[in-house]
């Protein structure tokens, strides 16, 4: 499950904190055979998946994320296009959009 993924939450909060969240980016992912390409333009967060991020705390029981990035997801709404998609065993996606944006969709995407 996604949120499982603290480490990589932190890692795309640290792009939001910086600044550089809407800086442009592209990356080709693969993605399985079975997955709705059309998830990768279109993905939110849940109102029980942002609820769970509430509850994530440290042992003092610090909230591991800042509040101000959990609202952000709460009202994040998906910009990235997609720029190609190969033809391999593997389907491979080119991907292209805000930075973290591109980070969230990593926490996501399965085996990603």
């Amino acid at each position: 499950m996604w949120h499982a993924d603290i480490q990589r939450l932190m890692k795309a909060e640290q792009l939001w904190l910086s600044g550089r969240y809407n800086d442009m980016e592209c990356a080709e992912l693969t993605i399985p055979g079975d997955f709705p390409v059309s998830f990768l333009t279109d993905f939110t967060f849940s109102e029980s998946e942002i609820q769970h991020l509430f509850r994530i705390t440290d042992s003092q029981g610090k909230l591991m994320l800042h509040e101000s990035f959990i609202n952000y997801l709460q009202r994040f709404k998906c910009n990235l296009e997609i720029a190609g998609i190969g033809n391999t065993e593997s389907p491979t996606v080119m991907v292209c959009g805000p930075a973290l944006q591109l980070e969230l969709l990593k926490l996501v995407l399965p085996g990603e």
